[in-house]
């Protein structure tokens, strides 16, 4: 008993939907890329092969294919469209870099939420974090600190002042240097 060549055609459809939409299941939990590629690739042949089905020649089962025809390419033009979305989002996440990685708030500036000495919070970009201030003198809550370090979730801060002091001493040096290479070109 040989099959059709509409059912033939409606199985091998069915196919390459499941492993398109096993390939866009794998892009979302590796990322690779390739794979979003490889499944999309899978439903648009899964469509194409719908498109050039033949019609079976029982005419009473015709409009039954009709709509599975149909109803299976719809089916699959919505996922490919899914999960296209999906791992363009993806891409874009994993392009990004974390705002709240504690490595990214490495010299940013904050507000002390409460007394640091040597442990309190601090709010930064918007988020409450555990503090600890190296260094005497310690922070008070309403003064502005600077992250100096971390480690896990804890951040070590100091007073901002110390920045500012900071910068002032570089622009000093900076001059002092300055001044030596204009002596020594003469």
């Amino acid at each position: 008993m040989a099959l059709e060549a509409w059912v033939v055609s409606v199985l091998a459809s069915l196919v390459f939907v499941a492993i398109g939409i096993i390939f866009m299941v794998l892009e979302a939990k590796f990322g690779i890329g390739i794979l979003a590629v490889g499944g999309i690739g899978c439903i648009v042949i899964a469509i194409i092969i719908l498109f050039q089905m033949p019609l079976p020649e029982d005419t009473t089962i015709v409009y039954l294919v009709n709509v599975l025809k149909y109803t299976i390419m719809l089916s699959g033009a919505v996922l490919a469209v899914f999960f296209g979305y999906v791992a363009y989002k993806g891409y874009q996440v994993r392009k990004l870099k974390s705002k709240l990685e504690p490595q990214s708030l490495i010299g940013k500036i904050g507000i002390a939420k409460t007394d640091i000495d040597p442990k309190g919070q601090v709010n930064l970009e918007g988020e409450l974090w555990s503090a600890i201030c190296k260094g005497k003198p310690y922070a008070y809550q309403g003064e502005e600190v600077e992250v100096i370090g971390f480690e896990g979730l804890t951040l070590y801060v100091r007073p901002a002042i110390y920045k500012e002091v900071d910068e002032e001493l570089a622009k000093e040096e900076e001059k002092k240097t300055s001044k030596w290479k204009k002596i020594t070109k003469t």
